[in-house]
């Protein structure tokens, strides 16, 4: 769990130290950071979401998702603006 942790962090790390240099030797500027960070929110994010849900079925995780349905519901006359 530690190494794998570890080696994520490092990714990370290049990755950032890659955009640093990229943007001081203007390799990036102002319009092609709003760019990149436009395709991320709109492109990237939802497909990395959409990922995270490709798994085998497990009864658990069904079972899971049913509980926190059922607990979100139970909460959600207490958390609109127009209570009783």
């Amino acid at each position: 769990m530690a190494l794998v942790s570890f080696w994520q962090i490092l990714t990370m790390v290049i990755l950032m130290a890659v955009g640093v240099l990229c943007y001081k030797l203007h390799i990036i500027d102002e319009e092609t950071n709003k760019r990149l960070s436009t395709l991320t929110l709109l492109v990237i994010n939802p497909l990395v979401i959409f990922m995270s849900y490709l798994r085998p079925f497990e009864t658990e995780l069904l079972s899971g998702l049913l509980a926190a349905l059922a607990l979100s519901a139970c909460r959600l006359p207490q958390a609109l603006p127009w209570r009783m």
